[in-house]
């Protein structure tokens, strides 16, 4: 009877333990989508007002912990969105600036890496169009 409840044990704790490391896994995807509907977001915002914003990852020189969305008057447009613990962040710049016809960094394609417990996922952003998607 012992073994049997012992068993039963470790299943439970199997069941719950089994479905947060695979979270884990998927922690840098869901930064990366959220990262890129950020990054259209700022493309929208610059077209949309005729005005250039950015976005902006920080502390400056990474490792990145957080980015914020900016005008080019340095008005914060928005919350400061973190990147979540277990997520680490570089980039090739650490700012993304997009003109009001779209394009980013004066047409330099720039790109952000992600990575959480093995996984990689690359966010590139193409300069003369602002396309942001994940790679």
């Amino acid at each position: 009877m012992e073994v049997l409840t012992v068993v039963v044990l470790l299943g439970i704790f199997a069941l719950i333990a089994v479905p947060r490391f695979a979270n884990v896994k998927k922690l840098s995807y869901t930064t990366a989508r959220e990262l890129v509907g950020n990054l259209r977001n700022t493309r929208s915002l610059a077209i949309n007002t005729g005005v250039g914003h950015y976005l902006k990852l920080l502390p400056s020189g990474g490792p990145y912990t957080e980015y914020k969305i900016f005008d080019k008057n340095n008005n914060q447009v928005g919350d400061t969105q973190p990147i979540p613990d277990g997520v680490t962040c570089t980039a090739t710049t650490d700012t993304f600036l997009f003109n009001y016809f779209g394009s980013c960094n004066n047409g330099n394609n720039s790109s952000i890496t992600l990575v959480s417990e093995g996984e990689t996922y690359v966010v590139e952003v193409i300069g003369i169009t602002g396309r942001a998607y994940i790679q």
